[in-house]
């Protein structure tokens, strides 16, 4: 999932494992980048063959219905995971 938000949706891996899930609206298909670049917010379309995948990941998590919840949380559901544990496999 991680993947295909990357190269699905043009966003940088930071933006990606900081994502929580009151920044997606699936109806949308809107994603809400908080803090970005310069520290402006801003937006990035969701292809539409994407959210039911991610609709899908975030079921089977167990995210879908927590608003603070992170998107891809770590070992522990408050914690993040870290980009270079990522670039290490």
């Amino acid at each position: 999932m991680i993947l295909r938000l990357l190269f699905g949706c043009g966003m940088r891996i930071g933006e990606v494992l900081s994502l929580q899930m009151k920044d997606v609206d699936l109806e949308n298909g809107i994603i809400t980048i908080r803090n970005a670049k310069n520290e402006k917010d801003r937006l990035v379309p969701l292809h539409f063959n994407l959210a039911p995948v991610f609709i899908r990941y975030c079921i089977a998590i167990g995210v879908n219905n927590k608003s603070e919840a992170l998107v891809f949380p770590g070992r522990d559901e408050n914690d993040r995971i870290i980009s270079t544990y990522l670039i290490s496999y």
